[in-house]
């Protein structure tokens, strides 16, 4: 998911930055079970940045037409 986000906000991080937004960010938010994030600390670390959500969305729509294009497959209904 991360780097589907990076590439739809055209965004160029290195694989070691990367590495390094996710140690910080399970270091932030888990606090139960080492290395895995639960719903109610999802929901602690967004109410404190609720700016991330806006860089975890993706449009759908171009990842499909994307790998259609890619797969050479279409995703379009036969209209009747």
């Amino acid at each position: 998911m991360l780097l589907s986000t990076l590439r739809e906000h055209e965004l160029v991080i290195t694989p070691q930055e990367i590495d390094e937004i996710v140690e910080a960010t399970l270091k932030e938010a888990d606090v139960k079970i080492a290395g895995k994030i639960d719903f109610e600390e999802f929901k602690a670390i967004v109410s404190k940045t609720p700016y991330v959500l806006t860089h975890l969305t993706l449009n759908i729509s171009n990842i499909v037409a994307e790998y259609g294009e890619e797969n050479d497959v279409s995703f379009k209904t036969p209209r009747v």
